[in-house]
């Protein structure tokens, strides 16, 4: 009877064990994630008529073909394909499942018959000129159609329905004067430059090649495609004529970055506006070097033949000099806590010139020149911080202990020796015999300025800026 017992007993434990795990493989197996490859002829196919490739799935969720570096998303788990050329393409197809992407092996899918009428829309004839024909591109450079080459856009923009979907809804167009952070009078992005941007082209001859005469960077040759339905143009084996933060200066790091690398796809662009005239690209500005937000950077392109006839009344640039009398200068002056900065000239008819950095402080002034390459820039605003410079009413004057004379008219200062190094700081330097009193207005971000004390400067070369110093009266 014992012995019965016990075998009772052990017989509702083995049962016991062998429930709890059943119930435990079956939790087990409602977790594990499952993951089911792309095969042909298992879980997608397709069928060829004439031109057009049709792709089916019986796959759920995110399926994608893949041919020449262009996607083509499946929808109600199909998608299309229409080629203009006969020939053999090579596809994949892809399957996003379970936070990883799963390809099939690569197969390739014979078009015996093409049709040309493919490029017979808008947006081919826009971007190549149509089927047989190229189109040449340039970078509105000059502003002779939008204000400048540069435009930025927020995240929320859906370029295919051509709408604002969300909160990071704004469009900014910037000016061809328009200076990226940490860029100043000398190592500014130039637009264009001596030599300019470029030319870039699209053509449909033999196929679908992209070429770009850079000047800012090696001559590329790549091919291209454009997917119409996600407004997706990629380029394999180049990119577009392209600049971006050339000289951004970088927290931490010595010297400076290449702006560039804040983008990390240039292969793929978001067409925002395509016509027989005009092409605007973006690209997303995903990991900035200088942490600014995400967004979307838009280079603004027009038709090279169409750009080149365009005439645009060139822009005069004025010194802006300020009237200043003999009694103003009369007294001692020492250097600014702000010595010296780049001041930007305004247009003919605009009133006061525009500082190029946002320096507040020598320590300002000296993380930025040191990170562009100058050599101890702090200590030579600290050793110039005790120079003096005395204006006498007899028209004499000591210039960090060098005797001159001295005159002023229509706000130029015009001394009797020519200056050598009485003014010289870090890659500024006032040279001969005169230098004008600049009427200094706007801080580098475009806002009312006030100086602290006198602005005092030169043309800087060719550019329509003066190297300048800035002083203040002590007595």
């Amino acid at each position: 009877m014992k012995n019965q017992r016990l075998l009772s007993f052990l017989g509702v434990l083995l049962l016991a064990l062998f429930v709890v795990s059943s119930c435990k493989k079956d939790k087990d197996e409602e977790t594990t994630p499952t993951t089911v490859k792309p095969v042909l002829g298992t879980n997608f196919n397709y069928t060829v008529s004439i031109n057009k490739v049709l792709f089916t799935t019986t796959l759920s969720g995110n399926v994608w073909w893949t041919c020449n570096g262009t996607d083509y998303t499946a929808v109600d788990k199909k998608a299309e394909v229409a080629f203009a050329e006969a020939g053999t393409y090579s596809f994949t197809c892809s399957y996003l499942s379970n936070g990883s992407t799963l390809t099939s092996a690569a197969f390739d899918v014979v078009i015996t018959e093409g049709d040309t009428t493919v490029y017979n829309t808008d947006w081919w004839k826009g971007l190549t000129s149509g089927y047989g024909k190229q189109k040449a591109w340039v970078l509105d450079v000059e502003g002779k159609v939008f204000p400048g080459p540069l435009s930025f856009l927020g995240t929320s923009w859906n370029f295919v329905t051509e709408q604002n979907e969300g909160d990071d809804a704004w469009l900014w167009d910037a000016g061809v004067d328009f200076l990226f952070p940490s860029d100043s009078a000398s190592v500014r992005l130039d637009w264009p430059g001596t030599e300019g941007y470029g030319v870039m082209y699209f053509n449909l001859i033999d196929g679908k090649h992209y070429i770009a005469d850079k000047k800012k960077e090696a001559p590329e040759e790549g091919t291209y495609d454009l997917n119409w339905d996600t407004r997706t143009l990629t380029i394999n084996g180049g990119t577009i004529l392209r600049s971006y933060k050339p000289f951004a200066v970088v927290e931490g790091q010595t010297g400076t970055v290449n702006g560039i690398a804040g983008i990390s796809d240039w292969a793929n662009y978001k067409v925002y506006k395509v016509s027989d005239s005009v092409l605007r690209l973006a690209v997303l500005r995903d990991q900035d070097v200088q942490g600014e937000a995400v967004c979307y950077l838009i280079y603004n392109f027009v038709e090279k033949d169409i750009y080149n006839s365009i005439t645009i009344n060139p822009i005069v640039y004025v010194e802006p000099k300020k009237q200043i009398t003999a009694t103003d200068l009369v007294g001692t002056w020492k250097y600014a806590t702000v010595a010296q900065d780049w001041i930007g000239w305004p247009e003919q008819g605009s009133e006061g010139g525009k500082r190029l950095n946002s320096w507040t402080t020598r320590e300002d002034m000296a993380t930025t020149l040191a990170g562009w390459g100058a050599t101890d820039p702090l200590t030579v605003f600290n050793t110039a911080a005790d120079f003096e410079y005395t204006f006498n009413a007899d028209g004499t004057c000591v210039l960090n202990g060098i005797a001159n004379t001295w005159s002023v008219a229509d706000g130029v200062i015009t001394f009797g020796t020519d200056l050598t190094s009485e003014f010289s700081l870090v890659w500024i330097g006032l040279t001969g015999k005169n230098v004008s009193v600049l009427d200094v207005r706007y801080d580098a971000n475009g806002n009312a300025y006030i100086a602290d004390g006198m602005w005092m400067g030169q043309k800087n070369g060719d550019k329509y800026e003066s190297v300048s110093v800035q002083l203040v009266k002590v007595r």
